[in-house]
């Protein structure tokens, strides 16, 4: 008897396999996909403009990077005691003006040399609207909690995003020949945009999607993170208390779905290793400094020197300096 109705994942065009660089943009649920491969020491670097949710800012941001366009000290401006920039998430704000701006040129200089460096590229759409300013119609990453009658709400249809995407990223396949990217549908809801909109905006970023494979057959893959969410997980259960939000166990569920399909074996049986190490680093002992603990402790060690042996381009050094701080 079968209880659910199972999403058939396309195979990737190229699976990821050990020391090849990945990067990751998109919304909330690409900065799951990257804790989850730096839990198993997978190289990833998301994000460097911080959380993005739609596709035109992502496509921008991508355009700045291959162009290497960095922000502008004019781009900066101050709101409620901090100084921010539309295309940066708030973490990157400050109360000084100069901390601010070296922290987004830090930022954008690092995302650009991991980008170009990277094999693959997942990219995780949330939405289909966007925000853009009034004034002269810039689309925003981030309000910062300006006045709504700052901006306005805008729907994007699938060919809009196809073609800032297309364009963005063939700029980007010629200085990176051997990119391969990951597509893939948020499968957080967007409660405030109301039900219909929500289903409307997934649907324009899918149908965008299908026009992008058909534009890069041989280089982009498309994972159904929304589509497992939506039919495999179809039950409350797995949201969280906003209704929007997926539960760890179903973001756990999702990621071992694409572990198994987009990792390659080697990499699956290293991220398995990796991920044991990173589960007895966060272990709190009941009674530090009993024999039971020092025992764990010297064990790991001895599991590290064998993973160092195993994978010596892997830096184990903090997890080595957990374990023997256990043992002072």
């Amino acid at each position: 008897m079968k209880l659910i109705t199972e999403v058939k994942i396309p195979e990737p065009k190229q699976p990821i396999r050990l020391k090849e660089g990945v990067f990751c943009m998109g919304s909330c649920f690409a900065e799951h996909i990257t804790r989850f491969f730096q839990r198993r020491k997978i190289p990833v670097h998301a994000n460097p403009g911080g959380i993005t949710y739609n596709p035109l800012s992502i496509s921008g941001w991508l355009d700045n990077l291959i162009g290497d366009r960095p922000p502008v000290a004019e781009e900066i401006f101050e709101h409620r005691g901090l100084y921010h920039h539309f295309q940066y998430h708030g973490s990157f704000s400050r109360p000084n003006r100069t901390e601010a701006f070296e922290k987004m040129l830090e930022s954008h200089t690092k995302g650009r040399k991991k980008l170009l460096d990277a094999r693959h590229l997942i990219l995780t759409l949330g939405t289909a609207y966007t925000f853009s300013l009034r004034e002269n119609g810039e689309v925003v990453s981030n309000c910062h909690k300006l006045p709504g009658s700052d901006f306005d709400r805008v729907f994007h249809p699938p060919h809009i995003i196809r073609d800032k995407l297309v364009s963005s990223l063939q700029n980007l396949l010629e200085v990176n020949p051997d990119l391969h990217i990951i597509l893939t549908v948020s499968p957080i809801r967007h409660l405030r945009d109301g039900l219909i909109n929500n289903s409307r905006s997934k649907s324009s970023l899918i149908i965008a999607v299908q026009y992008l494979q058909e534009e890069f057959p041989d280089r982009l893959s498309y994972f159904p993170a929304y589509e497992i969410a939506m039919d495999e997980l179809r039950d409350y259960r797995f949201y969280a208390e906003d209704m929007a939000h997926p539960t760890q166990q179903a973001v756990s569920y999702i990621l071992d779905k694409f572990t198994t399909h987009y990792l390659s074996p080697e990499v699956r049986d290293f991220s398995g290793e990796a991920g044991a190490i990173a589960s007895a680093v966060n272990h709190r002992p009941l009674h530090p400094g009993s024999q039971d603990h020092i025992a764990f402790a010297k064990a790991h060690l001895n599991k590290i020197d064998q993973l160092s042996e195993k994978y010596p381009f892997v830096d184990w050094s903090e997890e080595r300096d957990h374990f023997l701080m256990a043992l002072r």
